[in-house]
């Protein structure tokens, strides 16, 4: 052993020997190799980086000097580039590869022009040289928009800008002075501003501080259209006041051409500012034409109101918003004070807020124009107080002193506010001059020439003045008038105006007053050539209240005829409304300017008390006015709801003498409003009460002339209301009141309308009756229709016992209510048209030879034959009685529909009929003779005679019996109807028909050919050829007979529902479906595409495809076949049924599902999330998941799988069945069980406080607490 050791040692020391040396002889043949390889390989790289780097520099070498080239063809490129450009504006064609660079340069060239032109606004009319940034002194205005009858303030550009899709045009309407032209202003400064950079003055107005609507537009485009007045076009004025303000001659029309090309492609703005100073030559057109293929285009118009409501339809009005002023008066009353005195001075600014508050001033602090004037008048230390005369006789007296130092006064002037003056009596040759101007361009015929006229139309209404120029300097000079330079190339003469239009008119008055021949002349003129006129001057009939009341007076009476013209087919709504309330300022300016009120004759015909009148005073204005026109009164309307409670309101301090008097004849109190006797208004023809309205019943005693009276909405009367005197009524409506009426009417009335209670109405001495109608509660005298009448027009609804007509009657149109009994003979003559739904028995018309429409209701007997001869007869509608009609002379009948109390003769229907409805009974229905037959509809008690329909009819509806029926031959058929007594020969359908619905029996139906069907209903009777439903098809419901049904091209398809004896070609169904109900037979179902799906149940007959159904589903009841149903998506799932032969995929049920019935399998349902779930049925295939059941289950049937049921929250259940395979955790049960079948396990299950259980059965496995049972 030893020696074996000691020979292994020494082989294995000469092993180890022999491979180190082998070793170091391989080490150093791998050195020597590897330092060849490495000075190789060094000189390998040493040459590539010598290659490389000669090449590298060669390729510089290279590119830069092709660098040169291309940096020399590049730079001629961009040189031909800039000369396109150039050439676009200034060549002779149009390139449209500029279009893009030509429109920023004319953008930016427009920012620089706007903000040029309009940085600066005047501080005041009465300074219009000295002018401020507008950005020092603007205050956002106080903007409202009109929406569905309700207003709202609006704060935002978007807002404003918000167009309707149908109608670009958004108007803003304001009165004079009240900051229209500066925010369209202001609109177009914060367009050219950028929105990135940060406003100073932002803080201070937070109002509309949203640029970034404004630069939504491309192009914002701003023109004044009372310096445009001879121009019709929109396009014409934008050229004329900016592009020829921006633009040379040579560049103009280049221009033009591609604002057109600008207003096709860009969204833009058109601001056009004023309206109501705009009237085109020919006078027709409301407002300025823009071309409707500028559509993208949002039109912003400023107009005074009464050019919108007078000239505007409300169809060209796509959004409506009213400037009323604006928000923080004395914000802008501070910022002038500061522009004038270059600094915040806190006592300023309350001084002139006491100076305001003293003098009652307050109201003209909402039109920024008066606000300008004042602030600036109190700057210069003048003040203003009083009445509006007053107040423009000191801005002309302030206006003139700048011309005049020379102060003289008008000691004997009988015009109160020019008492005060210092500088206008001076001036006065000067000023009647002015004011002769003011009147005849105000009042000019040509509408253009109003506001804005030339030196020419100047000197010509001053023909007969020899210092003409002096006239002119002298306006100039004192502000009075403003000249402008034209901006048309074709005439170069200045354009002069007044410095307001308020201005204007009040000199206008002032001409007036002291010249009141005008008033029969030109005024009247004026009034009579345009319908609107009155509402034109109502603030210069101000002014005149109050410098010459009998000029006033006079002008009132031009006024009253001109509005009565108009009123005269208006009598509710209508233009007396505005005469009124300009009668009652002017009213209230005579009174301020110390005017007794024995000197006020305003006149008057129509008077309302409503919503116009906003306070107490204006109350006792219209009554005043009302009294003392009380013989011209016509027209008298009250909304009582409209009365404010007087004892919140405070009187203006204006006083009449005869107060008490009025209380006579009213009593304004509270809201409500009492009428006691308005006998002195005689003549008084029509009155309307609404609102609370309290009569006593002399109240209307004595108006003898009364024709119409309306009296409604919540009126009484403290007993009967005596109209006994008004023998002229023609239109009385007033409700359920009671009334009593004149023993006759009488008169030359033409028309009579009776909604109203009214006893033995006689009208039997009113012989031009034309038109009558009486509604329910109207009892009419049977005598009333007599020999002289000449009744065109009559309809009673009410009751008339025994009614008689005359024989020589004129009666057109008859309709008489069931509470009438009619004679039976009483018909007779040239009537047209009855619709009688009275008592007859034995009606005969066979002398109404004229009558073409015939309605009877059910209560009318009618004789047979007493149609027979009406050649005339068209329409015909009978729902009473009658044995054997006879139509046999009806040769231009059209229409007939009869009811089931009728017996019609089988060849009673011949001629032109058109539309045939019959619900009557008819044995042998012979229809060979009517050929136009288009409609027809027969009810059951009706035999039709196969093969007698004619070929043209488009509608068919038969719940009939027929044995034959054959209507393969009528080619323009679009809707059948069938029902089950009739036989319908096998064959195909009309091509044309759009609908069908057969319950009838056909043993070989055909639709193949009908291309336009879109609706498909057939019984149970009719067995369908197989093949391809059309395309077109919505809703199919068929229980029908089929063996091979396609509907894989029906795309349009909404609704299905197939019955069991249909078998459905495999296949996938349209995308659009909606509602599925299939108990058909179908071998290869596939929805998975119907991703509108709602509703789904499916027989047990189908095998589905598996597959994920539509999110959208609600309702699944589902007994088919299926091996792997995916629910998982259906988030809107409601309801769930699912039969034994489907294998339902483990998911968590929605929330919303609020009933389960499934006997599928499942190997994992989770409803923990089923918050809404009331009832649920699980069948023994099924494993739930552990856990709580919802807690509003009311019913719970489970045969399931379940290792844990919770149910200690369900309070609200009424029955509970629970199978073997369920483990219940302990639970004390409560709520109102009726029920309980629990054949699950349990331990320690508590039925303590239950007490209404009904019935128990508890199984072995249950573990129950001791208690008392109470069933």
């Amino acid at each position: 052993m030893k020696s074996q050791t000691d020979i292994c040692k020494e082989e294995i020391l000469y092993s180890r020997d022999l491979c180190k040396t082998e070793i170091v002889t391989r080490t150093v043949s791998c050195k020597h190799f590897l330092d060849s390889h490495t000075t190789t390989c060094q000189n390998e790289i040493e040459k590539k980086t010598n290659t490389c780097k000669n090449e590298l520099d060669d390729h510089i070498i290279k590119c830069k000097s092709e660098f040169d080239n291309n940096a020399a063809k590049y730079k001629e490129e961009l040189k031909e580039a800039s000369e396109n450009v150039l050439h676009f504006i200034t060549g002779d064609e149009y390139n449209p590869c500029n279009y893009e660079s030509a429109r920023e340069a004319l953008k930016q060239q427009m920012k620089r022009y706007y903000s040029t032109r309009f940085r600066h606004t005047p501080l005041s009319v009465l300074m219009p040289l000295i002018d401020k940034p507008l950005m020092d002194i603007y205050v956002p205005p106080k903007i409202q928009k009109h929406v569905d009858g309700k207003t709202k303030c609006v704060d935002k550009y978007k807002d404003i800008l918000m167009r309707d899709a149908q109608n670009n045009l958004i108007f803003l309407k304001g009165e004079a002075g009240t900051g229209k032209t500066t925010f369209a202003t202001k609109v177009v400064l914060d367009w050219c501003s950028d929105s990135s950079k940060s406003d100073p003055t932002s803080q201070l107005r937070e109002n509309f501080n949203d640029k970034e609507a404004l630069h939504e537009y491309e192009f914002v485009f701003l023109v004044t259209l009372r310096d445009s007045p001879s121009q019709l076009e929109v396009m014409h004025i934008i050229k004329e006041q900016i592009i020829d303000n921006i633009y040379g001659d040579l560049d103009r029309e280049k221009m033009y051409t591609l604002l057109q090309k600008v207003m096709l492609k860009e969204p833009c703005l058109v601001i056009q500012d004023g309206l109501d100073e705009w009237t085109y030559s020919d006078g027709k057109l409301s407002q300025p034409l823009l071309p409707t293929c500028y559509n993208l285009c949002t039109v912003l118009i400023t107009t005074r109101p009464w050019k919108l409501e007078n000239c505007i339809r409300d169809s060209c009005i796509g959004s409506l918003l009213e400037i009323t002023g604006v928000n923080k008066p004395y914000m802008l009353a501070n910022n002038i004070l500061v522009s004038c005195y270059n600094e915040h001075n806190k006592d300023f600014n309350s001084e002139f807020k006491k100076y305001i508050d003293k003098n009652q001033l307050e109201h003209f602090l909402k039109v920024p124009m008066m606000l300008t004037m004042i602030v600036c008048l109190w700057v210069d230390g003048l003040c203003l107080k009083g009445t509006a005369c007053q107040i423009y006789s000191s801005l002309l007296d302030s206006l003139l002193a700048k011309i005049n130092s020379e102060n003289e006064y008008f000691y004997d002037s009988p015009v109160f506010c020019l008492k005060n003056t210092h500088f206008i009596k001076p001036n006065i040759k000067f000023v009647k001059s002015i004011a002769k101007v003011a009147f005849y361009c105000l009042f000019s015929l040509e509408r253009e020439k109003s506001l804005v006229f030339s030196e020419m139309e100047f000197n010509q209404y001053l023909q007969h003045s020899a210092d003409k120029a002096e006239i002119k300097s002298f306006a100039l000079n004192a502000g009075v008038l403003s000249q402008r330079r034209s901006s048309s190339f074709t005439n170069r003469s200045p354009s002069l105006s007044f410095v307001h239009k308020s201005i204007q008119e009040f000199l206008a008055a002032y001409y007036i007053a002291d010249n009141m021949n005008v008033i029969d002349d030109e005024l009247s003129e004026f009034v009579r050539r345009f319908d609107n006129g009155h509402l034109q001057i109502c603030e210069l009939f101000r002014f005149l209240c109050g410098l010459n009341i009998d000029a006033a007076n006079k002008l009132s009476c031009v006024l009253y005829g001109h509005v009565a013209r108009l009123s005269s087919n208006q009598p509710h709504f209508c233009k007396s409304r505005s005469f009124q309330k300009i009668l009652i300022s002017g009213f209230k300016e005579a009174k301020a300017n110390r005017i007794d009120e024995n000197h006020i004759h305003l006149k008057l015909s129509h008077i309302y008390f409503d919503f116009s009148l906003s306070s107490k005073t204006e109350m006792e204005i219209a009554t005043f006015l009302m009294k003392a026109n009380a013989s011209n009164l016509r027209f008298w309307y009250i909304f009582g709801d409209a009365i404010p409670d007087y004892e919140m309101l405070v009187s203006e301090g204006i006083t009449y003498n005869n107060v008490q008097e009025n209380e006579r004849m009213y009593k304004a109190h509270e809201g409500k409003y009492e009428l006691f006797d308005i006998s002195p208004c005689t003549y008084l023809e029509s009155i309307h009460l609404f609102g609370q309205v309290t009569l006593l019943p002399l109240a209307l005693s004595n108006l003898h002339n009364l024709k119409h009276i309306t009296i409604q909405h919540r009126a009484t009367v403290n007993g009967k209301l005596d109209l006994s005197a008004s023998h002229s009524l023609e239109t009385v409506d007033i409700g359920n009141i009671d009334v009593l009426f004149p023993t006759t009417l009488r008169g030359n009335m033409t028309s009579l309308k009776f909604t109203c209670n009214c006893d033995n109405l006689d009208l039997s001495l009113c012989h031009n009756l034309e038109t009558i109608e009486l509604s329910s509660g109207v009892q009419l005298n049977s005598n009333s229709i007599n020999l002289q009448c000449k009744i065109k027009h009559l309809n009673i609804l009410g009751s008339c016992d025994g009614l008689n007509l005359p024989p020589d009657h004129n009666i057109d149109t008859l309709v008489i209510s069931k509470n009438v009994r009619l004679l039976p003979t009483t018909l007779r003559g040239n009537m047209e048209n009855i619709e009688l739904i009275c008592m007859c028995s034995g009606l005969d018309l066979s002398l109404c030879n004229n009558l073409q429409e015939i309605e009877l209701g059910p209560e009318i007997t009618l004789a047979p034959s007493s149609l027979a001869q009406l050649h005339n007869l068209k329409k015909l509608t009978l729902r009473g009685t009658c044995n054997g009609l006879e139509l046999n002379g009806c040769h231009n009948l059209e229409q007939i529909a009869i009811g089931k109390k009728i017996t019609l003769a089988p060849v009673a229907l011949r001629g032109r009929l058109k539309y045939v409805n019959v619900e009557g009974t008819c044995s042998g229905l012979d229809l060979t003779s009517c050929h136009d037959l288009e409609s027809i509809r027969l009810g059951d008690d009706v035999i039709l005679i196969p093969g007698s329909l004619s070929c043209r009819f488009k509608s068919l509806t038969l719940q009939c019996k027929c044995a034959g029926l054959d209507i393969k031959a009528c080619p323009d058929l679009k809707f059948i109807k069938l029902g089950f007594g009739i036989t319908l020969i096998p064959g195909p359908l009309p091509v044309r028909v759009l609908g069908i619905d057969l319950q009838c029996t056909c043993a070989g139906l055909d639709v193949s050919a009908c291309h336009c069907l879109v609706s498909i209903a057939l019984g149970k009777d009719i067995t369908l050829m197989p093949g391809r439903l059309p395309r077109g098809v919505r809703t199919i419901d068929m229980q029908c007979k089929c063996s091979g049904l396609d509907i894989s091209e029906c795309h349009n398809l909404k609704t299905l529902a197939l019955g069991k004896d249909i078998t459905l070609l495999p296949g996938r169904l349209p995308r659009g479906v909606r509602t599925i109900d299939m108990q058909c037979n179908c071998s290869g179902l596939d929805i998975s595409v119907c991703v509108h799906l709602e509703s789904l149940a499916l027989g047990k007959d189908i095998t589905l495809l598996p597959g994920r159904l539509p999110n959208g589903v609600r309702t699944i009841g589902m007994q088919c076949n299926c091996s792997g149903l995916d629910i998982s998506e259906c988030v809107h799932l409601e309801s769930l049924a699912l039969g034994k032969d489907i294998t339902l995929l483990p998911c968590r049920l929605p929330r919303g599902v609020r009933t389960i019935d499934t006997q599928c399998k499942c190997s994992g349902l989770d409803i923990s999330e089923c918050h809404y779930l009331k009832s649920i049925a699980l069948g023994k295939d099924i494993t739930l998941l552990p856990g709580r059941l919802p807690r509003g289950v009311r019913t719970i049937d489970m045969q399931c799988k379940c290792s844990g049921l919770d149910i200690s929250r369900n309070h609200s259940i009424d029955s509970i069945a629970l199978g073997h395979d369920i483990t219940l955790l302990p639970v004390v049960l409560r709520g109102r069980v009726k029920t309980i079948n629990l054949q699950c396990k349990c331990t320690r299950l508590n039925l303590s406080h239950i007490h209404t259980l009904k019935s128990i059965a508890l199984g072995k496995a249950i573990t129950l607490r001791p208690i008392r049972l109470l069933i």
